[in-house]
């Protein structure tokens, strides 16, 4: 049984947390298959460089709507933000051997800095799903950690360099790394061949009216098939 309180407070104490194998096998193998798919239908464009952006990933591939249907995804999400979960935005990335061997430093924090030092709470998150896991052979998420209420440090000079104090994530295949949007990761290349499949999204609490630039929604009719049979993904999806 996961300790929802214990993951919660790694988030405020470092930045992020990892639970493991949120998503079964099943799971893992329909977004894979979804994503693949896309890239297919796009005419198998070269993942060289980033690889194949999915965004906003509900608009394009309404039927992973069921994979956001896990209530220890949804409580963990509920403890971090201390508020109601609401989805703000989703997307995914499509990665091989041909791809940058990193991302560069990067972060979502898109408010006033300023405010964070000191803040009550951690105000919006991440959750990334890596259907493989997070290892040096499929792949890494690497994050430096800070304490929520500590200020923003300032980035490495170049994009790609090692940052002492970094972590580079582990997780099993079907994990969620849950992370504040004031968290610099990257993400690398993993040694071995082969598809590195994420998806992902951007969470805020119910009571936060904040806009965000990375906001997308999607009207797919498709979506309120998923959602009918399930309240709780319904308004975690649609309503505000």
């Amino acid at each position: 049984m996961t300790d929802l309180k214990s993951k919660a407070r790694e988030v405020y104490d470092r930045g992020f947390c990892v639970i493991d194998s949120i998503w079964s096998p099943a799971d893992r193998d329909l977004a894979e298959r979804a994503m693949a798919d896309c890239w297919e239908k796009r005419g198998r464009p070269s993942l060289a460089g980033f690889g194949l952006s999915i965004h906003p990933l509900l608009e394009f591939l309404p039927e992973m709507t069921p994979l956001f249907d896990k209530p220890v995804l949804l409580d963990a999400l509920a403890m971090v933000l201390r508020d109601e979960p609401f989805l703000a935005h989703t997307g995914a990335r499509l990665s091989n051997e041909e791809s940058a061997d990193a991302i560069g430093w990067h972060e979502h924090y898109a408010w006033d800095k300023s405010r964070l030092p000191g803040r009550e709470k951690i105000e919006r998150v991440l959750f990334a799903c890596y259907t493989r896991g997070s290892s040096p052979e499929v792949g890494s998420l690497v994050v430096y950690p800070r304490r929520y209420d500590e200020p923003m440090q300032v980035a490495p000079a170049g994009l790609h360099d090692h940052w002492p104090g970094q972590i580079a994530v582990a997780a099993p295949p079907g994990s969620c790394v849950i992370f504040d949007t004031a968290l610099w990761h990257t993400a690398h290349r993993g040694t071995k061949p082969g598809f590195r499949y994420l998806w992902g999204t951007h969470i805020q609490g119910k009571s936060n009216p904040m806009p965000h630039p990375e906001d997308n929604t999607s009207k797919r009719p498709e979506i309120e098939e998923f959602t009918a049979k399930s309240p709780r993904l319904r308004s975690f999806i649609r309503d505000r």
